[in-house]
């Protein structure tokens, strides 16, 4: 896997080669060095066999360099000499994000999203939480209006979603339209089986999440033990969905800052969907300057949660659907001796 720079070194040897890893949408430089000689770079199958798929993508002489971006999906990238002369090549992982960052992220329009809102991105956003997962990467969504209708795969724990701001607007910044009409399938779902990530960082910022479907569908949901440690959820806005907006299940030590929940939340059969749920020991959550309004119903928590705090939040009951109903809208059912929840500076209305 080559994620910044590595230095290959062909001594006398002839028709010799190398495969490694590259990623949808890096752009890489290699560079040689030595005496005489000749290198060619091409690219190989999916599961790493020495069959190529592509004719020869490049030839470098001694002493030259060359760029080489890799399209669509990742692949394996094979580097052999086909001369008997050593040859020294440096191969360096040149990427950057649009706002300047090291490339450590797959960026979604380079697996084919449609940043313009004319066509579906299903396919794109699919393939590149595939690749993040593999690599271990974060994803990047550049600035633009993504429609989505398909459900998407798990991603894992320590994954971190960065948009581009303009948050709580519709014509700037990163905006997911959510079209997806099930019932009870959340749009981002945080889990793992791998226990070395479920402890690592992650989180999503600054993303709206606009939700247009008719079904109880959900938007985030953190469900894996220890999962979610240290992440954080900045600058978001979630807009629309019937189910809830942010579930977590056993949790823990996350913050979600600056965030606006509106219009989430709602009666299904016999069981109320809370814009905010809290299950199974999840624990140590922050919200802070965050604004719930105009939900169904706002906060649930139950299943042994404790240590829940909201700091300088404003919450604005202003459906009414709770009142009516009978039901609390902010709902703390849990099995502990723990402190459950503290809110701090909050205004209620």
């Amino acid at each position: 896997h080559l994620y910044n720079t590595i230095a290959l070194q062909f001594n006398s040897l002839y028709d010799h080669w190398i495969k490694f890893f590259i990623y949808a949408g890096h752009t890489y430089k290699f560079t040689t060095y030595g005496t005489e000689g000749k290198c060619l770079i091409r690219t190989a199958d999916s599961d790493g066999s020495t069959g190529y798929i592509e004719t020869l993508v490049q030839e470098i002489s001694v002493g030259t360099s060359t760029i080489v971006k890799a399209l669509n999906d990742a692949a394996y990238l094979v580097v052999y000499t086909n001369t008997a002369s050593d040859v020294k090549i440096n191969v360096e992982d040149i990427s950057t994000l649009a706002n300047g960052q090291h490339y450590k992220y797959v960026n979604v329009v380079d697996y084919g999203a449609d940043k313009f809102g004319t066509s579906l991105s299903n396919d794109a956003f699919i393939r590149a939480i595939k690749d993040a997962n593999a690599l271990h990467f974060g994803i990047y969504i550049p600035s633009g209006k993504y429609i989505i209708t398909a459900d998407m795969p798990n991603i894992w724990c320590g994954c971190h979603i960065m948009g581009e701001g303009g948050v709580n607007s519709r014509t700037v910044g990163t905006l997911i339209e959510d079209r997806r009409t099930n019932y009870g399938k959340y749009l981002i779902n945080f889990a793992t089986t791998d226990s070395r990530y479920t402890d690592i960082g992650g989180g999503i910022t600054d993303i709206t999440f606009l939700h247009y479907g008719t079904g109880h569908t959900g938007c985030i949901n953190v469900s894996r033990p220890l999962s979610g440690w240290t992440s954080i959820y900045s600058n978001i806005k979630i807009d629309g969905y019937l189910g809830s907006a942010i579930s977590m299940q056993e949790a823990n030590d996350a913050r979600f800052v600056n965030c606006i929940i509106t219009n989430c939340g709602g009666f299904y059969e016999t069981s109320q969907e809370y814009a905010i749920r809290l299950a199974n020991n999840t624990n140590a959550i922050h919200f802070i300057g965050c604004h719930i309004e105009h939900c169904r119903y706002d906060i649930y928590s139950t299943d042994s949660c404790f240590n829940i705090v909201f700091d300088a939040c404003k919450i604005e009951q202003s459906a009414k659907d709770a009142i009516s109903n009978n039901v609390p809208c902010i709902n703390f059912n849990c099995d502990t001796n723990d402190t459950i929840a503290q809110f701090q500076n909050c205004t209620f209305t």
